[in-house]
Formats: structure tokens, C-alpha cells, sequence
């Protein structure tokens, strides 16, 4: 009973506001983007400044919080610097190599072929996400394959989120799985209790996710379509 226990309804108090404080920052985030009002990138920052105000609001943070997160948003944000750099420097060099307009004409004969290039692409994603962060394969992978996606006229927008979808399988997938050691550290379980749910799931989810996005593409791009409208 809450009225004989303070202490459990303080918790209950507590839970409330908190699921209170997710619906609105979800409203926020989600309603601006959809709503025409910011862009995906600018709503990263909105729900970052309300999760901010919020956790004041609601006392779950500290000034020592604080700081210690923006520590980490300054080692998070220079290691993207550096990626990027890496990029464009990446991007120069494929320019002058000609690789991509090699790769286009390696892949030529099967050019007609959009489902079996595709795969081939995805798997690579896939591949890639086991072992690196999810902005370094973007980042090495794109500039690779964008001429080859439009000379087999791919929509550029459904690949995009079929890589997005196959970069988060590779990172939660063994040997490496990055998102794991990630949950591990977080939850201070032995990272061998989690590659194992963790594999099952990637797995079922690569073979019925995959296939339903194949299969129906319009459920990819019906909601991004949308936004601005």
C-alpha cells in the first residue's frame, strides 16, 4: 500500500514523471521532425537540450554530471572530427585512384542484377559493422559504392536505411560486436551472458527484417517520404 509506505511512493512518483518526461521528449523530438519544423540533425540537438533541462527539472543530475558529460561530448565530438577528416582525405584519394568508376565497370555486366548487387553491398555493410563504429563504415563504404548504386538506379534513400539496418546487426554480432562490449560495460554482466541472446536476435531479425524490407520496399520509405509534408 503507497500510503503505508512513503518510500514506495516516492518511487512511484518518481517512475511516473520519468515515463511523463520520455513521452514529451519523444513528442518533441519526433513531432519536430515529422512536423517539417528540424531537421534529423537538428532535432539530435533539441532532445539533447531537453534531456538536459530535463534531468535538472527532475533532480537526476548533478553539477559534477554535467561536466562529466560534457567530457565525454568533447572526446566524442573530436573522434568524429578525426573520422570525418579521415574522410575527405579518403574522398580525395578515391578521385584520384578511379577506384569507384572501376568498381562501376567490374560490376557492369551485372548491373541489371539490382537484388543480387544489393546483397552483395549489404553483406559488406554488415561485415564492416562487426568490426568498426557505425560513422567509420559510412564514411569509408559511401564514397565506394555511390556510383555504383546510381548506375543501377537504386533509391538511394531505402539502400540507406537497409545499410543503417545491417551496420546495427554487425554491431551487435561475434566476434567483435562493439555494441556489446558497450552493454556489457554499462550493465557489468559478463560479455559472453550477452553475445549469445544478442547473436540469436541479430540473426532472426537479418533473415525476417531483411526480407520484409526486400519484399515490401514501400515499408522503408512510406514515413520518410512523408516528412515535410
Amino acid at each position: 500500500n503507497e500510503a503505508e509506505d512513503p518510500a514506495l511512493a516516492t518511487v512511484s512518483g518518481r517512475s511516473l514523471s520519468a515515463f511523463i518526461f520520455v513521452v514529451a521528449l519523444m513528442v518533441v523530438v519526433f513531432g519536430g521532425i515529422y512536423g517539417g519544423v528540424v531537421t534529423a540533425g537538428e532535432a539530435g540537438a533539441v532532445g539533447a537540450f531537453a534531456s538536459l533541462v530535463g534531468m535538472v527539472v527532475m533532480r537526476r543530475i548533478g553539477w559534477r554530471d554535467f561536466w562529466l558529460s560534457l567530457e565525454d561530448a568533447v572526446k566524442v565530438t573530436a573522434m568524429i572530427l578525426v573520422l570525418v577528416m579521415g574522410a575527405e582525405m579518403f574522398g580525395r584519394f578515391l578521385s584520384f585512384s578511379q577506384v569507384p568508376r572501376e568498381l562501376v565497370d567490374l560490376v557492369q555486366p551485372f548491373i541489371d542484377q539490382q537484388m543480387l548487387i544489393m546483397l552483395v553491398l549489404l553483406a559488406i555493410f554488415f561485415l564492416f559493422g562487426m568490426v568498426l563504429e557505425s560513422a567509420a563504415v559510412m564514411v569509408l563504404l559511401i564514397p565506394i559504392f555511390l556510383p555504383i548504386l546510381d548506375s543501377a538506379q537504386v533509391d538511394q534513400l531505402w539502400f540507406g536505411v537497409m545499410a543503417c539496418f545491417m551496420i546495427s546487426l554487425g554491431l551487435i554480432t561475434p566476434p567483435v560486436g562493439l555494441s556489446v562490449y558497450a552493454a556489457s560495460t554499462a550493465t557489468r554482466h559478463p560479455v559472453e551472458r550477452i553475445f549469445r541472446p544478442a547473436f540469436m536476435f541479430a540473426l532472426f531479425a537479418a533473415l525476417i527484417g531483411t526480407a520484409a524490407m526486400l519484399a515490401v520496399p514501400e515499408s522503408i520509405t512510406f514515413l520518410p517520404g512523408r516528412i515535410g509534408q
